[in-house]
């Protein structure tokens, strides 16, 4: 990764955005200094990038992981319920992702108590991932109308041990999300039923299918959880890309089947 302080253009853009977050323009501020993140690896310094993922999730906090909305924001948009409307069935697949995403951004506890005209904040879907392989990172991201990325959030991932995570462009496999899955161990054929204590793959499974000539043949491959959080940030994996319990569940309920996508980058 570059070393040193940023200088040029890079320091000017990020100059440029946080200035304009003092300012209360969070909207273009994070805009400019999402842009800066989502350049090529290596584009920042380590130090400085990671400084700007921790004031861009602190912010989207606020603008993104609550109810609150602000006027301008290109991927939030304020939905009136209609009358007949499920979260599950109609406004989360309007605006693809899981309807537990709008439940939690809205302080929701039962989908099926929503009223005809309530005033849901959504979030435009779907929402995608980014995995840098060499720093152990997961980053979600949606897109705007124009189709520049817009940095929602990372965390931390486990990958496979002797580089065996293949980097390209995958996405989640339609109707392969599984809440409490069971599971059988390729190398040793020992079974794990759902519910079963201490599972490896933990309790939340999402498959991922190869879009591009370097993953589309490859199969068995997921995002997954794991009984040894230890590993995370390491390559123990037998390929698979592993969360601890928590960002998993929360991630399993942002991505959607078939509609996100997971950029793998070496």
């Amino acid at each position: 990764d570059t070393a040193g302080p940023l200088t040029g253009e890079a320091k000017a853009q990020c100059d440029l955005g946080l200035e304009l977050l003092e300012q209360g323009r969070v909207i273009e501020g994070r805009a400019i200094l999402s842009e800066l993140l989502f350049r090529p690896p290596g584009s920042l310094p380590r130090h400085e990038a990671q400084a700007i993922r921790q004031r861009l999730m602190h912010l989207n906090d606020s603008l993104v992981f609550s109810r609150e909305f602000v006027e301008g924001d290109p991927i939030a948009v304020s939905h009136t319920v209609q009358r007949g409307e499920l979260l599950s069935r109609d406004i989360g697949p309007t605006y693809k992702v899981p309807y537990q995403f709008i439940m939690r951004i809205n302080g929701i506890t039962d989908a099926s108590r929503v009223p005809a005209g309530a005033s849901l904040k959504c979030i435009r879907g779907p929402i995608h991932a980014r995995i840098v392989k060499h720093e152990y990172r997961m980053d979600l991201f949606v897109e705007d109308p124009d189709g520049n990325r817009v940095y929602l959030c990372s965390y931390p991932v486990g990958l496979g041990e002797f580089d065996s995570t293949p980097a390209g462009l995958w996405r989640i496999k339609p109707r392969s999300k599984v809440v409490n899955p069971d599971w059988r161990n390729p190398r040793t054929g020992e079974y794990f039923e759902r519910d079963a204590p201490n599972i490896p793959i933990g309790e939340y499974w999402m498959a991922l299918e190869g879009m591009d000539d370097n993953t589309r043949e490859a199969s068995g491959y997921g995002i997954h959880g794991t009984n040894e959080e230890s590993s995370v940030g390491r390559q123990e994996s037998m390929g698979c890309v592993r969360m601890r319990a928590q960002d998993v569940e929360d991630v399993f309920y942002m991505l959607s089947s078939g509609d996100s996508y997971v950029e793998i980058l070496p």
